[in-house]
């Protein structure tokens, strides 16, 4: 499975919000990306089950497959979090020693 810029954005917000639903429309604002290049990413992620669209067309994380793709999505979650807080990075480091 390859996973564009776009994709991991989307990802990464549906996983920041498990229960959470959207709509393609507001996921392309909150990633700052154009509707018809989000609409088309989403439409690749549903086929592929990793999202899931609701009788309203509301997207939603499928958590219940596709461990390892999400995997991957917490990790690079993981690394922008530990960037923006180098304290907390130091001090994971530390405790690892």
């Amino acid at each position: 499975m390859y996973l564009t810029k776009t994709k991991i954005s989307i990802l990464k917000l549906c996983c920041a919000q498990l229960t959470q639903k959207y709509t393609i429309r507001a996921i392309a604002r909150e990633i700052k990306q154009s509707f018809p290049i989000t609409y088309h990413c989403i439409q690749h992620l549903v086929q592929q089950k990793i999202l899931l669209k609701d009788e309203h067309k509301l997207i939603s994380l499928n958590y219940q497959h596709n461990f390892s793709c999400l995997a991957y999505i917490e990790s690079l979650r993981a690394e922008d979090f530990l960037s923006k807080h180098k304290e907390i990075k130091l001090f994971g480091e530390e405790v690892m020693k």
